[in-house]
């Protein structure tokens, strides 16, 4: 509401019109009640006036004497102590006076008291009466929430007391399992395993227990690398249960002995002992026949020992990753660990390289762009036979450099790891590492587990990383196929908001992959409410009719629905304000003009409520205005059973908006008004 401008009104026409007439009818039209029997709010920085009307009889018994009808008698009212003051009629100039004006000089209010008390005149409500109809305005102190938009950088709260106690937890389990398997061994063989075995577990015990005063990035680093010794530990326990048949090559030990004792290098050495050999990993990974997935883990299922109900041991890249029965997230971290998969980025990176020095201005051919696309994925084979496609393999790992912050992230070195210059370095290095980036990406990837995200109607699978950053999203084939149209557009939308800082509310997807050659594929997204322990949490899509039967009672910790929201505004309402009101809007308008720019509908917004912060971001906007959704909005149209679920995707981003504004109610203040909206 603008002073003496928009939206404003005079104090005397606001009474007559809204609280005094009961025949003024409510706009809606699903609405039969009179204006004057409505409860209406103003909001204004952290005050909130509350205008509520009562009525003796019909408030327009005697309308027929029209000097009286004017009449406005005014009186006030202390809530804290019950003082009230005599009843006056107004003035007319006091009824001339802007609404806004009035409204705007009780906001003084704790700056002035009346002679009546000592309390300051917010603490008195106003009475306003005519034509046996009683106008109160109460005045209430109200609490703004903080707005929590998906962050700039996407990092990862280690806390390595923890990792280090599940790494001990660990271990101790791997020493009775040990002690189990090998206990009743009597060949040569099996005591010299034994043997081993021990000597490894005592390296890693030993440089778990050694406290050094480092960083908490060298301390990650170090506890990364133990990580990858219990895994090769794992493997000794199964290859000891299950030994291999004789007429079968021996492969070579994950990580092979060191005689090292010191505790300082045990985990590096490890490590470099592995990277000895990425020279022949390649063609373990290419040879065997492509299986599905249900094949490799009815494989993995198929013995039910202990040392073997982790899964299999992917050896052959440069994180070591324990593939786990139906942990799919393991399988893409081993296929971006593996080295057949950055030889091809490395060999891709440098192709798009050279084809930029050479081009020639000229447009390309549809075969050339046809080749050009098939080559965006990789696909990877590993030993097992286990395939995995990587979908826009540059696309995605430039995206994540650019988004994803490393274990020493700050403002000096943020230009080193968004424009990818750690890769460079890599490349001088022979490629033996990882990028600290990646690793740390497929770390998390490798440990997953299963989600249950109840409430909506998808039926999709969901998988949450350990550590709660990613999210891995089952895929139906025309959701990611239709994902893959829109990707090069998700690419230039994403990068355009990180470099000129433009709030957006898109949790973005960091990787798009299909694992078995099956037909539907997995999306990697992160976690909204990554380090909020959210108590409330909602799916909105600003649908006007229930999502859910009448009947049904969410439990208290499913994923509550727009008309849950609704009902919840009448006891809390979401006030924002100030800055993060102003990016709330300015994301909301710009990620749906994109989206309906491009035919991108039925996406939601993910709301927690983590105490006086509203957490918030947009997730499934992988579905396309198709053939079949249009046929859905036609049928459901036709029927006439009022306004159907499914609309275009420019009706679907106007009522996604208008949704917005109605769940998160803004606070103004004195002055926002002066600030351009555009700016943001």
């Amino acid at each position: 509401m603008e002073m003496y401008g928009r939206n404003d009104i005079s104090l005397g026409a606001f009474l007559e019109k809204y609280c005094f007439n009961g025949d003024h009818k409510c706009p809606s039209a699903n609405c039969h009640i009179p204006m004057n029997q409505h409860v209406r709010k103003f909001v204004h920085e952290d005050v909130c006036i509350t205008i509520t009307c009562n009525t003796i009889g019909h408030s327009n018994v005697d309308k027929a004497k029209e000097e009286q009808s004017k009449h406005v008698t005014f009186w006030s009212r202390c809530s804290r102590c019950g003082g009230a003051s005599r009843g006056a009629r107004l003035s007319r100039a006091a009824l001339r006076v802007s609404l806004a004006q009035y409204v705007r000089t009780r906001l003084a209010a704790p700056r002035y008291a009346r002679s009546l008390c000592a309390h300051p005149l917010r603490a008195h409500s106003h009475a306003f009466v005519s034509r046996l109809t009683t106008a109160c305005f109460r005045y209430d102190k109200i609490s703004t929430y903080e707005v929590q938009l998906p962050p700039e950088v996407i990092a990862i709260n280690y806390d390595t007391r923890q990792m280090r106690e599940a790494l001990i937890a660990q271990l101790n389990d791997l020493m009775l399992r040990g002690h189990e398997t090998f206990s009743n061994a009597t060949d040569p063989e099996s005591e010299k395993a034994y043997a081993s075995f021990k000597l490894h577990m005592e390296q890693v015990h030993l440089a778990l227990t050694t406290h050094e005063h480092t960083s908490l990035a060298e301390r990650v680093r170090k506890l990364w690398g133990v990580q990858d010794c219990v895994v090769s530990a794992e493997k000794m326990l199964r290859d000891a249960h299950r030994p291999r048949p004789a007429d079968l090559v021996e492969e070579k030990p994950d990580l092979e002995e060191t005689t090292e004792t010191s505790s300082n290098d045990v985990a590096e050495n490890l490590l470099k002992d592995s990277d000895k050999e990425h020279a022949g990993t390649e063609e373990d990974e290419e040879r065997g026949d492509k299986k599905t997935v249900k094949q490799i883990l009815s494989q993995l299922l198929s013995n039910n020992h202990p040392s073997n109900q982790e899964g299999i041991i992917v050896s052959s890249g440069l994180v070591v990753v324990s593939v786990r029965a139906g942990d799919v997230g393991s399988v893409i971290a081993a296929a971006l660990a593996s080295p057949t998969y950055q030889r091809s980025l490395q060999h891709r990176s440098q192709s798009d390289c050279d084809d930029g020095e050479n081009s020639t201005g000229k447009e390309k051919g549809e075969a050339d762009k046809t080749k050009a696309k098939a080559n965006e994925h990789i696909e990877v084979l590993l030993k097992d036979g286990l395939l995995c496609r990587v979908y826009y393999a540059s696309q995605f790992h430039k995206l994540r450099h650019m988004l994803l912050a490393p274990l020493d992230y700050n403002e000096e070195n943020k230009q080193y790891w968004e424009e990818g210059k750690c890769c460079e370095d890599l490349k001088d290095k022979d490629n033996k590492g990882l990028c600290e980036i990646e690793e740390g990406f497929i770390r998390s990837l490798a440990h997953c587990v299963p989600w249950a995200a109840r409430g909506g109607k998808s039926g999709s699978t969901f998988n949450k990383t350990k550590d709660d950053r990613y999210v891995l999203k089952e895929m139906t084939k025309p959701e990611w196929q239709q994902f893959l149209e829109f990707a090069p557009h998700y690419f230039n939308y994403v990068t355009n908001c990180r470099q000129k800082k433009l709030p957006s509310l898109l949790a973005r997807i960091l990787g798009v992959f299909s694992v078995g050659g099956a037909g539907s594929g997995v999306l990697v997204t992160e976690h909204v409410w990554y380090g909020h322990p959210v108590a409330q949490r909602f799916d909105l899509k600003g649908a006007a009719r229930p999502r859910m039967p009448a009947a049904h009672q969410p439990a208290a910790t499913a994923v509550l629905l727009d008309d849950h929201l609704l009902r919840m505004r009448w006891d809390q309402q979401l006030f924002v304000g100030g800055l993060g009101a102003r990016a709330l809007w300015a994301g909301v308008e710009r990620d749906t003009r994109f989206l309906a720019a491009h035919g991108v509908m039925d996406y939601s917004l993910l709301l927690g409520l983590h105490g006086r912060t509203l957490v918030l971001g947009v997730i499934d906007y992988i579905r396309t205005f198709t053939w079949d959704k249009k046929l859905e909005h036609l049928v459901k149209k036709n029927l006439g059973s009022g306004q159907p679920t499914v609309v275009s995707p420019e009706q679907y981003r106007r009522r996604f908006c208008t949704a917005c504004r109605k769940y998160f109610l803004h606070c103004p203040a004195h002055w926002e008004p002066l600030y351009a909206p555009d700016r943001i």
